[in-house]
């Protein structure tokens, strides 16, 4: 048992030794650098704006549902989430398109109902 013991430990060192020998004796041009080639690169200090964005969502004091007089698709947001409203004030503007063509449609209707003077 000894002896197997010596033959290991031998082996294992004989191992470590050849891979030292085998790994310094490697070397090549590419990987030795020539006195003189480094590139340098001046550091200075400036000012950088920094600028993180973070996804959230705020809730409100007080939820309130808000039912326009007439249905249509909304054209222009005129507040943000959160912002602090009050009565009177314009919050969104609906699409008015549909609503002059029925508009001049109407006043055409009456205008050819009418007798004529």
């Amino acid at each position: 048992m000894e002896k197997r013991f010596k033959t290991k430990n031998w082996l294992q060192w004989m191992g470590v030794i050849g891979c030292l020998l085998f790994t310094s004796c490697k070397s090549s041009p590419e990987t030795q650098m020539q006195a003189g080639t480094y590139e340098t690169m001046k550091v200075a200090t400036t000012d950088k704006a920094l600028t993180t964005t973070y996804s959230a969502t705020i809730h409100g004091r007080q939820d309130i549902d808000i039912y326009p007089q007439v249905a249509g698709t909304i054209q222009e947001l005129c507040v943000s989430e959160g912002e602090k409203v009050r009565k009177g004030q314009t919050l969104f503007i609906i699409d008015q398109v549909p609503y002059k063509a029925a508009l001049n449609t109407a006043v055409a209707n009456v205008k050819s109902a009418a007798p004529p003077a």
